[in-house]
């Protein structure tokens, strides 16, 4: 489990460079989709796919012939808050 202090936000623990491209307005909401940006010049197309603020978040991405869910659970500890993290990546071709 990943422990984080109650303190500014650091984007997805700076994997994350910028959000490249926002297709849906109206957020976050399930369903909403948008285009990540990251550090290593990968730009999955995002969804997500369950939101139970502030409790759950889970999305899920596909880039190329990989593809991969995130579920992130949030749970108040002490002064901070503890997040568990679940992932699952799949590759399909040369990969």
């Amino acid at each position: 489990m990943l422990k984080v202090p109650s303190t500014p936000r650091q984007p997805h623990l700076g994997i994350l460079a910028a959000l490249d491209r926002l297709l849906d307005e109206d957020g976050p909401r399930v369903g909403q989709r948008w285009r990540d940006l990251t550090w290593a010049g990968v730009r999955p197309h995002m969804r997500i796919t369950q939101l139970q603020r502030p409790t759950l978040w889970a999305e899920t991405g596909s880039w190329f012939g990989v593809s991969a869910d995130l579920t992130l659970r949030f749970e108040p500890e002490g002064a901070g808050t503890a997040v568990s993290v679940e992932m699952d990546v799949r590759g399909t071709g040369p990969w």
